[in-house]
């Protein structure tokens, strides 16, 4: 029992030693100093532990008795504190080297500044909370959020969504709609509220209104109220009516137009009294006299003087005389008679006193050369020659011819035929109506040659009819008819050299001679066309009435022209007229036949006196 005793103190005071070497050997492996599996032996009654080396060995005391137990005794105990360090040294194994772990200190320092676990979320709980929530990289910052919230309006400020759905289901999509600034452009050029009308009141007014298709813009309307009277100036429908009704109908009056037109037609009273006088007494505008005395001074004139280079009758064959100052003369070149001229050495034009050129056939000339007086119409209105008297100067001259023309219309041709002096014959014409810029011309040409063919003569250009009221046929352009109606002459003068029994054209409908429709008298002047082998010595022609139509034809045939013919010997040589008509549109002609050839190119002068 004391052994027993005795054992279990010293086994106590073993275990002690062990303990405290096994809290001992704890401590050094926490603090790093123990890198190998320990020994544990007993040496001179004592326990001896090698940790990695001998230099580092634990000698352990027992701590009640200075006596060594035995180490057989002790081996069971060792044994049993060998199998406990063993299951310790499992233990430690399993803990972390101190390098991995903190110490106390470490573990209060950091464990100090955290919140107790009572006081914080647990992992799971961190991570359940966590699933709930956004990760950062989709959330916003406090500061962010605060500095965008910082720039938001308050809630109670602000509309929800859903107020903002419900509101915006109400608005147009932005691409409907004008921005601000569309808008705010399109409302500069707009009228202010208070100075438009509201849909309400222009549905209101526009119901009032007719169609834009039934009216008339602003500028159509400006344009029609410039064309326009004042209605100062115009009379109210009401004062129109009461007029009306006193007016005739309009299919019984003349519209303005159709009156102005007719007022255009008449004379003024002042006129028409004037033109009784003209009628009854003439006025002389001019005469040859004076219209020569003002070419010499070199004043203003209407008068001219020419010579014709072809054919008279056309105007555009007509020259200029040129003025020998010396000899008051004008004459074909300006010099002195008988000048060098082949066509009229003794053509000329003096104040009174004329004198033709060369006659067809002399010395080779082509067509009687005639010393032309010319006067040009300033005023319209209706014309005479009057106070128009001729006379041959010599008594051995073959004879003269006065013509008389309005521009390239023949109004008088007078032959004279004595061979020898004609006293004072007359050659008063009444000329028409003439227009201003008309020319009238007085011709004196020869009947052969112009030898002995000078004469004097005068004539004045007069408005008015009455002076000469005289001319018989062949002298007058116009004759009193029916008390105070007019007969119309015109002359034309055509130019060949026939065949014998054929048919050679005088004019056509083209030629505009004659008037459609015209009945006409047809005369031809007395010819001497014995002169180109056609045998007639002073005969003359007349026809008997016939209708002339100015116009294309379409059929083939003719209708003769009955003539009727007197005068000193025709020698059995006959001269026939016909009118004919062509198919295809062609144009209306007159036809001249004689039975035989004439021998030379000649000319014939035809007079045509319109009776309606």
């Amino acid at each position: 029992k004391d052994v027993t005793n005795n054992l279990t103190l010293h086994f106590r005071s073993v275990a002690n030693s062990i303990l405290a070497m096994i809290a001992t050997f704890i401590a050094l492996a926490l603090l790093g100093l123990v890198t190998a599996k320990p020994t544990i032996e007993t040496s001179n009654g004592n326990v001896v532990i090698t940790l990695d080396s001998p230099s580092q060995q634990l000698l352990v005391k027992y701590a009640n008795d200075s006596t060594p137990a035995q180490p057989v005794a002790l081996q069971g105990a060792i044994t049993s504190i060998q199998t406990e360090l063993a299951a310790i040294r499992k233990l430690v194994n399993q803990k972390p080297d101190a390098a991995d772990t903190y110490t106390k200190s470490e573990v209060d320092a950091a464990i100090s500044p955290k919140a107790d676990s009572a006081n914080v979320y647990s992992k799971s709980d961190v991570d359940t909370a966590l699933g709930t929530k956004a990760n950062s990289v989709d959330v916003y910052a406090k500061t962010a959020v605060d500095t965008a919230v910082d720039a938001k309006a308050d809630s109670t400020n602000v509309f929800t969504k859903a107020e903002v759905n419900t509101f915006l289901g109400l608005k147009a999509n932005s691409a409907d709609v004008y921005t601000k600034t569309e808008v705010d452009t399109e409302l500069e050029v707009k009228a202010h509220g208070d100075d438009v009308y509201t849909k309400v009141e222009s549905d209101t007014a526009l119901a009032l209104k007719a169609d834009k298709s039934d009216t008339y813009t602003k500028s159509e309307v400006d344009t029609a109220v410039n064309v326009k009277a004042n209605s100062a100036d115009v009379y109210t429908k009401t004062q129109v009516d009461t007029a009306l009704t006193d007016k005739a109908n309009a299919d019984t009056t003349f519209t303005k137009t159709e009156v102005t037109t007719a007022l255009g037609q008449k004379a003024e009273s002042t006129a028409v009294a004037q033109l009784k006088t003209d009628v009854t007494s003439g006025r002389k505008i001019s005469s040859h006299a004076e219209g020569f005395d003002d070419n010499l001074a070199g004043r203003a004139s209407q008068w001219k003087y020419y010579w014709n280079e072809a054919t008279i009758g056309m105007s555009a064959n007509y020259t200029e005389l040129q003025l020998d100052a010396a000899t008051k003369t004008y004459t074909i070149t300006g010099s002195k008679v008988p000048t060098t001229s082949s066509e009229g050495p003794y053509l000329f034009v003096q104040k009174g006193v004329v004198h033709p050129g060369r006659g067809q056939g002399q010395n080779g000339v082509t067509a009687d050369r005639y010393a032309i007086i010319g006067y040009t119409v300033a005023e319209a209105g209706m014309y005479s020659l009057t106070n128009a008297v001729f006379d041959i100067v010599g008594a051995s001259g073959d004879g003269n011819s006065i013509r008389v023309y309005v521009n390239d219309r023949s109004v008088l041709v007078h032959q004279i035929d004595e061979m020898g002096a004609d006293d004072n014959d007359t050659f008063n014409t009444f000329l028409g109506y003439l227009k201003v810029g008309d020319v009238i011309y007085v011709a004196s040409g020869p009947r052969n040659t112009d030898s002995s063919d000078g004469m004097t003569i005068s004539f004045d250009v007069s408005y008015g009819i009455g002076p000469a009221l005289t001319p018989d046929v062949a002298d007058g352009g116009r004759l009193p008819f029916f008390g105070g109606a007019y007969l119309s002459t015109s002359v034309y003068v055509w130019w060949g050299k026939p065949a014998a029994n054929a048919w050679n054209l005088i004019f056509d409908s083209n030629a505009k001679v004659l008037v459609d429709r015209g009945v006409y008298i047809l005369k031809a002047a007395p010819s001497d066309l014995f002169k180109v082998g056609a045998g007639w010595y002073r005969e003359a022609l007349v026809s008997r009435p016939f209708v002339w139509f100015d116009g294309a034809t379409n059929d083939d045939d003719e209708d003769s022209i009955p003539v009727h013919v007197s005068g000193h010997a025709s020698n059995n040589v006959e001269i026939s007229f016909q009118t004919k008509r062509t198919r295809g549109n062609q144009p209306h002609r007159l036809e001249m036949k004689s039975s035989v050839a004439w021998s030379a190119w000649s000319y014939m002068e035809l007079t045509f006196l319109r009776l309606m």
